[in-house]
């Protein structure tokens, strides 16, 4: 649930290993680089933290990313800083709906204004998200946030993702099937 509403259970989603440059996959090491990953993209990446918690060797995650490397990033009273600026949400009333068993109708739906990448989020209208202090994100590495802030480990629990744990870039659903297909949710996200 970490990534709704962007994401479901059931999606299957498009990535691409290639947008950021080309890597040795035995080896993990980019030989070509393209570009670096830019605020408000949608990553997938090894888990950073696996030596601490083996249960998470080898485990893909998705998140989006929201600091990049140098940025000053804080969370708290549900809403982000990025190097000292309040980032704006447009209110999109409440969230319908319910995924995996979790009744998240009443949940708060907002358009999180990210850059050029607008992109919605869902907050908890019971409280207020963990908060994270304010942190410089260290050079090659990233701060990433799912968009069901309150739902979602993430950087504020485990820290930042080193750009050589990045895979590649989610850009796409290509289907969806959890109870059935749903052909509505084929397509870009944002």
């Amino acid at each position: 649930n970490s990534m709704m509403p962007t994401l479901l259970t059931g999606d299957f989603i498009l990535v691409s290993k290639f947008d950021y440059g080309i890597s040795l996959p035995v080896l993990n090491k980019k030989i070509v680089e393209f570009k670096k990953p830019e605020r408000g993209d949608v990553i997938v990446f090894r888990y950073p933290n696996y030596e601490k918690n083996p249960d998470y060797k080898g485990a893909d995650f998705i998140k989006r990313v929201v600091g990049l490397p140098g940025d000053i990033i804080s969370y708290s009273s549900d809403h982000l800083r990025v190097n000292d600026e309040k980032i704006a949400y447009q209110d999109l009333g409440l969230y319908q709906g319910v995924e995996s068993g979790v009744q998240m109708t009443g949940f708060k739906h907002k358009r999180e204004l990210l850059d050029t990448n607008p992109h919605d989020i869902l907050l908890d209208p019971k409280g207020h998200s963990q908060i994270a202090p304010k942190l410089r994100v260290p050079d090659g590495h990233y701060f990433v946030m799912g968009d069901n802030r309150a739902r979602s480990s993430d950087s504020r629990f485990w820290g930042f993702v080193p750009e050589e744990y990045i895979i590649g870039k989610a850009f796409g659903i290509w289907m969806h099937y959890d109870d059935s297909l749903k052909l509505d949710r084929v397509g870009g996200f944002d």
